[in-house]
């Protein structure tokens, strides 16, 4: 299971905005990852954490048309990133 972090900024929206939107899209979400955390940053930057356990299907959904277009309309700027646990002493 891959541990996914991504940084989101917003440049047309809010994080109220954008986090409405994303509450409407979690069965879809649920198909590909779980565990889901986010975070508000301030007003126009949030974190959000997951567990992917299907990697290929979020692929396949982060480069739908109209995902790219909702992401256009609300100015969404998009960093995943994956993460490992680190070691500690």
């Amino acid at each position: 299971m891959l541990n996914f972090m991504a940084v989101i900024k917003f440049n047309k929206c809010t994080f109220d905005e954008w986090k409405k939107e994303m509450e409407e899209d979690t069965e879809m979400d649920g198909l590909f990852m779980k565990d889901v955390m986010i975070a508000k940053v301030d007003d126009y930057t949030a974190i959000m954490c997951a567990d992917v356990f299907d990697r290929e299907l979020q692929k396949t959904m982060l480069s739908d048309p109209s995902f790219l277009e909702i992401h256009e309309q609300m100015g969404i700027e998009f960093t995943g990133y994956e993460l490992q646990p680190a070691s500690v002493p």
